[in-house]
């Protein structure tokens, strides 16, 4: 016998059963007195999805009952996944089967809008539909969304869209993809253009300053830049009060138009004055919010006051006190509203210094860390006000509450003519500690699936610690992370705080502390889902995601999988969203949706190059101008074969230089993120100032492994061959990096970073060691093995000093049949310059050539910087100056052999018959220790700090030159001061 229990809703299922049975064959025939042998859940192609499902109330070996088989009904509706669930009853041997014939629900998936002319965007366009990843799809919600997308469009114009929906269903992963086919029409266009305005300027001038004409298309960007352009304008007329709001009318479908009506008003305008002392009204736009904001109201006009009153606090007045009335006033024939700010200055005074009393668990170095107050300091006379002052006792009170003194008091004092001197203030913290409160026990309850050991690993709080409301919060938040990070996303933390009296009058209080855990239901990952991709291969995608079938749906992994997602650089958006998460299934399907990044990108630019050249005929003196077209060309495919790879091309070219570069980057290479493959072609030819022409050819191929976030290696080949032609001058004359060479090897480099903020570091560490090996049988003209290691920490030296330090050092030597000087100029040594030794030039440190006097590099680098960083507080500028003092060391070096400590350079000794003939010291090798001082000024900026570095080197050495005369030599010096300006962290 077979027999449909119900169909669409539970009530209905009920009410068919109750119906059905009312004639049904005698009690001892009905189903209700039989045994139930098997339950299912089936499709209603008759696919089974499951059999005899644990979590059903109604389970094999039970007699059947109407109560059971209800609740069954409902514990499957529940779930979320099925759309309509209806029960039949088959006879079976031994009693019934129940089968629930179901039909599943799909669930969104991908979205698209197709049609579109921007704006909207497609992505403004699906973000309106407000359909959510992994929600059920509903044709409620669908028609819901198609208003809301309908409105959008208005919005930009489009009155009369044809909207298509396309459904793709996928049953196998139960996904949905929705795409919104659309045929937007003609945007409309602006009809009759009113403006309405009671008061104020005129409507001409409303209208002008609109600038909204009759026949522009209708955009929501348009129409919002009119309004804050009038708005604004009004601002500066002196309305600060006005608002400007533009209606649009109905639209009319035969011309395709909007009427569009704005509506001005204006109120009066707004006076601002000062009295008391003098305040530009330049200052006083930069002062006062209702200038910003445009608008007047009580609280804008409180933090006016507040803002003159920390300004002329800034200037050294603190006791000043500020108030304000305001009014209506006559502004010639017109009124006008009247803010009047009356200043009582005060005496001007200095905040000589600040100091703690009564603390002894709390040292002052951290007391100072938390005050906002500032002592005097260069061109400063402190930072100091009375509301200052309270927030920093109350911030001192506070610390002292976090580490368990719940009864602490923290008062403040105020010396003034601090040691007899007229208008030097200082201020003593007086702090009652009072007893300390210590947790006397912990107890945590609750917890069934993650055990106390787990949870106590992420506890601060232990039995003898200090109490504060600050550390019980924090383990809260330790223990709801545990917990979501094992997928229980309904997890619930409380806290019971019970005071334990003291054994003996004296001894410290105590409390009994009691975390109470509400779990809810872990959710497990059933399967992950990957879709939105289409060029890129999916092992690709799947390799970077952290979710896996079978674990705890981890929002730390999930958190995990988009950042590395992302930084794959591929993809414009990822999404992560559980499938169907409302319903009460605790096996959760998991989408990762991604939208691919545009994949090509072009450049291009036209410029004009000059330069003054010289000729052979001209001499090197020459004046004349060569003017160049200048063309930049640059392409760049990203994902070029689906495995997150780029492939880029850059090109400059002129009739004076021409640059091309080859640049292929592979990311996660092997399969592993943390290994990152490029190579590099490059050329370059140049025609340097018609007195050479300089051809060079690059290459490198370079792997690169992470083994930690502050810990990499570096693994390369480089090929670089330079070569010069049509030569017009000395081949010792062309500059150092042109010259002819050739060099191929390999080298692999280690860096730790450790710096907080590599820009502009203030704490931490930087390593860098760089080995190479060039060699003739890799077609190299040299054999030589190349070492540079450097040095680099940061020290804060209490709040507002840091002390960076550096060492360098590096060591260059020939093998096999090379010898030294085969090395080319441009594979050794170089010092000097601002991120350098900078007690010299660019790269001007080290021997020299004793033909010509300038740097040939040297084979060995021995380089210490010493820097002592400071705020500063000047004039105008404020605190985003500082300074700091700097001592430079070293030198380069002709080879190892000849690095030394001492200070005095090799002087050249000259005959004293014939004053241009040297005797000794003759070979400007300058090998000595240089020693330069200096000070420096650094301005922040977001991108780092901008310095400017004044150097003076102490022993600046003399170096030979071909006398002018031309013959002999003659007797030149290093400058001794140097100048430079830097963009980043000198080191």
């Amino acid at each position: 016998m077979l027999r449909i229990l119900g169909r669409s809703s539970i009530w209905f299922a009920a009410l068919g059963l109750g119906a059905a049975w009312a004639q049904s064959p005698p009690a001892a025939t009905q189903p209700e007195a039989q045994r139930v042998m098997a339950v299912r859940v089936v499709t209603e192609a008759g696919a089974v999805l499951e059999e005899n499902p644990a979590r059903l109330t109604l389970q094999p070996g039970q007699d059947y009952t109407l109560d059971a088989e209800r609740d069954t009904l409902r514990e499957l509706f529940r779930t979320g996944s099925y759309a309509d669930v209806r029960g039949v009853l088959t006879p079976v041997a031994g009693g019934v089967r129940l089968d629930y014939v179901v039909r599943q629900n799909l669930f969104i998936n991908q979205l698209h809008v197709n049609g579109l002319h921007e704006p909207p965007s497609e992505a403004l366009a699906v973000a309106s539909l407000r359909l959510a990843l992994g929600e059920p799809y509903r044709q409620s919600d669908m028609n819901d969304a198609l208003d809301r997308l309908r409105q959008t469009l208005q919005d930009e114009g489009f009155y009369q869209p044809q909207l298509v929906v396309q459904l793709t269903p996928y049953p196998e992963t139960l996904q949905m993809d929705v795409t919104v086919n659309m045929t937007p029409g003609t945007r409309a266009r602006i009809g009759a253009l009113g403006v309405t305005s009671a008061s104020g300027p005129a409507v001409a001038d409303l209208r002008a300053h609109l600038k909204l004409k009759p026949g522009q298309e209708v955009t929501s960007e348009r129409l919002d830049h009119a309004t804050t352009r009038l708005h604004n304008w009004l601002v500066k007329q002196g309305y600060l009060g006005a608002r400007a709001t533009l209606r649009r009318g109905a639209y009319d479908p035969a011309s395709q138009t909007v009427s569009i009506e704005a509506v001005v008003t204006s109120n009066l305008k707004v006076r601002v004055s000062v009295e008391g002392a003098r305040i530009s009204q330049a200052k006083l736009r930069r002062l006062l919010p209702i200038y910003e904001e445009g608008a007047v109201d009580e609280d804008l006009l409180q933090e006016g006051h507040r803002a003159i009153r920390d300004e002329l606090g800034a200037e050294g007045y603190f006791d000043a006190t500020v108030s304000y009335t305001a009014g209506q006033a006559s502004q010639g024939a017109a009124e006008a509203q009247q803010i009047t700010y009356t200043v009582d200055r005060g005496p001007r005074k200095r905040l000589a210094g600040i100091d703690f009393d009564g603390n002894h668990y709390l040292n002052d170095e951290l007391l100072r860390s938390r005050l906002r107050i500032e002592p005097a300091g260069y061109a400063s006379r402190g930072r100091f006000s009375r509301q200052l002052l309270d927030q920093d006792a109350a911030s001192i009170q506070s610390l002292y509450q976090a580490n368990g003194f719940l009864d602490a008091r923290v008062t403040e004092e105020i010396r003034d003519d601090y040691h007899g001197k007229s208008g030097d203030l200082f201020v003593v913290f007086h702090v009652q500690e009072g007893l300390q409160t210590r947790v006397t026990e912990l107890t945590v309850e609750g917890n069934r699936v993650l055990s106390s050991q787990e949870l106590r690993s992420v506890i601060g709080t232990s039995p003898g610690q200090p109490y504060s409301e600050f550390n019980v919060a924090g383990d809260r938040d330790n223990i709801l992370s545990l917990y979501y990070d094992q997928g229980f996303p309904e997890a619930r933390f409380a806290s019971r705080v019970e005071p334990v009296p003291p054994a003996r009058l004296g001894d410290a209080p105590g409390v009994k502390l009691t975390y109470t855990i509400t779990e809810g239901t872990q959710l497990e990952v059933a399967r992950v889902l990957v879709s939105g991709f289409e060029h890129t291969r999916e092992g690709i995608i799947r390799r970077q995601i952290s979710i896996a079938a079978g674990q705890p749906l981890s929002e730390g992994a999930v958190v995990e999988t988009q950042r590395r997602l992302y930084n794959l650089g591929i993809f414009s958006r990822v999404s992560i969203a559980p499938q169907n998460p409302a319903g009460d299934d605790p096996n959760k399907s998991v989408v990762v949706l991604v939208g691919e990044a545009r994949r090509y990108t072009l450049a291009y630019g036209l410029g004009l190059e000059v330069q003054r050249v010289g000729n052979a005929s001209s001499g090197p003196t020459g004046t004349a101008l060569n003017f160049s077209p200048r063309v930049t060309f640059e392409i760049t495919k990203e994902n070029l074969t689906g495995r997150a790879d780029t492939l880029s091309f850059k090109i400059r070219a002129s009739t004076l230089q021409g640059r091309g570069l080859v640049s292929y980057t592979s990311p996660n290479t092997f399969g592993r993120p943390d290994f990152n493959f490029q190579v590099n072609l490059y050329a370059d030819k140049t025609r340097d100032i018609q007195t050479f022409t300089s051809t060079r050819y690059e290459g490198s191929t370079q792997l690169s492994e992470r083994l930690s976030p502050a810990s990499s290696f570096i693994y390369r080949y480089f090929y670089r061959r330079v070569l010069a032609s049509d030569l017009q001058v000395e081949p010792e004359e062309i500059p150092l990096f042109s010259q002819p060479t050739q060099v191929s090897g390999f080298g692999v480099t280690w860096l730790y970073d450790r710096r907080d903020n590599p820009a502009d570091a203030s704490r931490g560490q930087f390593d860098n060691i760089d080995v190479s090996i060039a060699s003739k049988s890799l077609d190299s003209s040299a054999s030589f093995l190349r070492v540079f290691m450097q040095n680099s920490t940061y020290h804060p030296i209490g709040r507002y000093l840091v002390f960076a330090r550096s060492t360098v050092f590096g060591i260059e030597t020939p093998y096999s049949t090379t010898i030294s000087n085969e090395i080319p100029l441009p594979e050794r040594f170089f010092g000097g310059g601002g991120a350098s030794l900078r007690g010299f030039g660019l790269n001007q440190a080290g021997p020299r050539d004793p033909l010509t006097g300038f740097p040939v590099g040297g084979l060995a680098l021995l380089q210490f910087n010493q820097d002592l960083r400071f705020p500063m507080r000047l004039p105008w500028i404020g605190n985003r100056v500082g300074g700091g003092v700097f001592y430079d060391a070293g030198n380069v070096f002709t080879r190892f052999g000849n690095i030394t400590l001492h200070a005095s350079p090799p002087a050249p000794v000259f005959d004293s018959a014939h004053p241009g003939t040297c005797l000794s010291n003759c070979t400007n090798d300058l090998n000595y220790f240089s020693h330069t001082v200096g000070f420096e000024f650094r301005y922040h900026t977001p991108v780092g700090p901008v310095s400017v570095d004044l150097a003076y080197q102490l022993n600046p050495a003399h170096f030979l030159l071909p006398a002018s005369t031309g013959t002999g030599l003659s007797l030149s010096r290093l400058p001794a001061f140097q100048f430079f300006v830097n963009l980043g962290g000198s080191y």
